[in-house]
């Protein structure tokens, strides 16, 4: 007895022609369900079977009056049924957690193939699995089937997915400017379609970048940043950032003026220079020299001596401490 055509609710039956007469066959299904079927001819479509289920069929030749040959028995599994939905939860670097429907009738197992770099195939006997060792930023498909008893495979049920890019370990700030600044890092491990950049400050912005470094401009002078690096793979899944801050350095101060000078002092002022500034630096250069720190546009500088020569300096000051370009003026005090 032949079985073919196994699908996942039936079975093609067929046997050869015995020797002598008979008038029938009789088959017994012993399954769920079971049956009893009677044919008229050498082959048969058992069908309304469970799938994934064990199956024996006997068969036996009958005679006109009812008498019944040996029987002949044979077995398989029904194919198991299609697995509806796969999904896919808790992507991280290096892993993805896959879950699924209980396909309908029966199974042994599951197979999986993961196809990607690196590829791997997997039996799991339960709806869900851990699938770890991957590669940050790569791209799986993952194809499941479930499998009967005797190895026959259900149709495959396929999604796919990017694991999450990893995290990039450190970010360098280099050629602050007044209005820029440049920004670079390793490659993580792994792979990654770009990087998001996301600039906090006045202005914020943000960024995709395509290679490890980047240029960002049109800043304000002497204000305050914060950079926030990470990878993006191809289908959007970002990483955890990467974080520095640093402050522009401050404008140059246009014009310094210097008014009411006397015998031992000046008065030093100038205008607010564009952007943003926690304080001004003044270095006096003359006898006595001297270095200030100023938290307004103005100043009296003061115990100096009479018809001594001095050169002022002034620069901006951000917040860590950056400085601006000098604006330099120079006088006489009166004798």
């Amino acid at each position: 007895m032949n079985i073919d055509n196994i699908t996942t609710n039936s079975v093609f039956l067929s046997w050869t022609h015995p020797a002598g007469n008979r008038s029938s066959y009789g088959i017994e299904v012993l399954g769920i369900p079971s049956k009893n079927l009677t044919v008229y001819s050498e082959s048969v479509l058992v069908d309304q079977l469970v799938p994934g289920n064990y199956y024996t069929f006997s068969i036996f030749a009958i005679a006109g009056n009812g008498l019944s040959g040996l029987t002949t028995v044979n077995s398989t599994f029904t194919v198991p049924d299609v697995i509806d939905i796969m999904n896919i939860d808790n992507i991280t670097t290096n892993s993805v957690f896959l879950s699924w429907t209980h396909p309908a009738g029966n199974r042994s197992s599951y197979g999986i193939e993961v196809l990607g770099i690196p590829s791997k195939n997997l039996t799991v006997y339960s709806e869900s699995v851990l699938v770890d060792e991957l590669v940050p930023g790569n791209y799986y498909t993952f194809s499941i089937s479930a499998i009967a008893g005797n190895g026959l495979t259900g149709k495959t049920t396929v999604t796919s997915t990017f694991t999450v890019p990893d995290f990039i370990g450190n970010m360098s700030i280099d050629n602050i400017t007044i209005s820029s600044v440049i920004l670079s890092w390793p490659i993580p491990a792994g792979n990654r379609s770009s990087y998001g950049l996301e600039v906090l400050g006045i202005p914020s912005k943000n960024l995709t970048v395509y290679s490890e470094s980047v240029l960002v401009d049109e800043l304000v002078p002497g204000n305050y940043y914060t950079f926030n690096i990470f990878a993006i793979a191809g289908n959007g899944l970002s990483g955890l950032p990467t974080v520095t801050s640093t402050f522009t350095v401050p404008d140059v101060i246009d014009i310094m003026n210097i008014d009411n000078i006397t015998t031992n002092s000046v008065f030093l002022s100038w205008p607010i220079p564009a952007g943003n500034r926690s304080s001004y630096g003044i270095e006096v250069l003359g006898i006595p020299s001297k270095n200030l720190t100023v938290y307004s546009e103005s100043v009296l500088v003061d115990e100096l001596v009479p018809g001594n020569y001095y050169t002022f300096s002034i620069f901006a000051v951000a917040g860590n401490g950056f400085s601006g370009l000098p604006k330099v003026n120079s006088t006489f005090t009166g004798e």
